[in-house]
């Protein structure tokens, strides 16, 4: 099962941790999945939560990102450009009258950041700001510099 840290305590990627934290949504990379009906992301979320996943598809079963959110949201995944420096997963909630976009990307650490990687990342945002809501990113980016990590 993929690690999960929510400010500094681990373990909420489990069906009682999202419960006992009262998540609505949780964005989880490094799944090590190999498609949608796979049993870690079964069992990872509760019984009233759905899934949508990005599978790593140079190679199944490695990395991969996933998102679980509760089945009272309305969510859909969205077509990004092809990425090669990094995993993202962008998904369009919408509740209440308003949507807002969730993007999850994962970048391995053991790469050096290229320009290739901000043109893509670039290419990305260019695309979910056209979608005209908020845009929420996270996920495990392993940016690192000279003088701090980011």
């Amino acid at each position: 099962m993929a690690e999960c840290t929510i400010a500094g305590q681990q373990d909420c990627g489990s069906p009682e941790a999202i419960v006992a934290k009262n998540l609505d949504i949780l964005s989880l990379t490094e799944m090590w999945h190999h498609d949608t009906c796979d049993i870690c992301l079964c069992q990872a979320a509760p019984s009233d939560f759905a899934v949508v996943d990005a599978v790593r598809e140079s190679q199944p079963g490695y990395s991969g990102i996933a998102v679980l959110y509760s089945s009272l949201l309305r969510c859909c995944k969205l077509d990004l450009p092809p990425t090669t420096t990094s995993e993202a997963l962008a998904t369009r909630f919408k509740v209440s009258g308003s949507s807002w976009l969730l993007l999850t990307i994962y970048r391995p650490g053991s790469c050096q950041p290229s320009s290739v990687l901000f043109d893509e990342l670039s290419a990305v945002l260019e695309m979910l700001v056209t979608h005209g809501c908020s845009v929420i990113i996270g996920g495990d980016i392993n940016f690192i510099s000279k003088t701090r990590r980011i």
